[in-house]
């Protein structure tokens, strides 16, 4: 089983809007028109199995209505089999209002995490401003995943840095916490130095790394951490679920290790 632990999806009546505004401030060509249907005839020419929809709220006041459409979409909850390949994470800004009510909504419907942006959101990511959400999330067993090193909505301010996250694990020491791009865009010799190995509860997906880490950082940051706490991640639709899994194929490691990365991570972490 081939497990996506990062994909994003749109509902039809915002995806050529959202994909045409991202595409315009990244510079990146999308794969793929931004929707369900398009991820999953992506998924299945590739061969993936299933992919977690990362969905985001921006602004406070999106919690709600984002999470509601994920929750439409969710193929754990729906009865719709056209979904059955999708897990959707919600999102909670932390200036969500009713913030407890809202992770309590996420975890009654059965979802399996929470994405967050602190780029997008606006704060760093080691600011107390998210210790509610975290500490929410953790007493109610739903793991978070935050996007982590550079990214194009701010070139030039890194809102979420390794220092940052060790800094979150030190305080939530019973928080699942995923970071996203193997701990970050343009930061991977820091994660490996200064993440790697040191927190039980702390994974790293592969999203975007084609192109972006060397084969030799790549390798680095999975000997130090352990591969039984990286999970396949491609960041569709930004690249290729594809493209990304012959990056994960083509490392040398023996089989089970990438077997581990590609779905057996991922299946346990989800809990299916």
């Amino acid at each position: 089983m081939i497990i996506d632990f990062h994909t994003h999806a749109f509902v039809d009546a915002l995806a050529e809007q959202a994909i045409k505004k991202l595409s315009a401030v990244s510079g990146f060509h999308a794969y793929g028109n931004g929707t369900h249907a398009a991820l999953s005839q992506h998924m299945e020419e590739n061969g993936i199995d299933l992919a977690v929809v990362l969905n985001i709220a921006v602004k406070p006041h999106q919690a709600v209505r984002v999470n509601t459409a994920a929750m439409e979409q969710d193929g754990q909850i729906t009865n719709n089999p056209a979904y059955r390949k999708f897990i959707q994470f919600g999102s909670l800004h932390p200036l969500t209002p009713n913030l407890e009510e809202e992770a309590k909504r996420i975890k009654a419907a059965g979802m399996k995490g929470v994405k967050i942006h602190p780029d997008y959101q606006g704060y760093y990511l080691n600011d107390p401003i998210w210790y509610p959400i975290f500490e929410l999330c953790a007493a109610l067993d739903l793991p978070v995943i935050t996007h982590a090193g550079f990214d194009p909505i701010s070139p030039d301010v890194i809102h979420a840095t390794p220092a940052h996250t060790g800094h979150v694990l030190k305080n939530f020491p019973h928080l699942t916490f995923i970071v996203a791009h193997m701990g970050g865009i343009g930061c991977f010799d820091e994660t490996a130095e200064t993440l790697g190995g040191r927190y039980e509860n702390l994974y790293f997906d592969t999203a975007f790394i084609r192109g972006n880490a060397s084969q030799d950082q790549l390798l680095n940051l999975i000997r130090r951490h352990g591969s039984d706490r990286i999970v396949f991640g491609s960041d569709y639709p930004w690249d290729g679920c594809g493209n990304e899994v012959k990056l994960i194929q083509a490392l040398p490691l023996p089989e089970e290790e990438k077997e581990k990365i590609l779905g057996g991570n991922a299946k346990r972490l989800l809990n299916l």
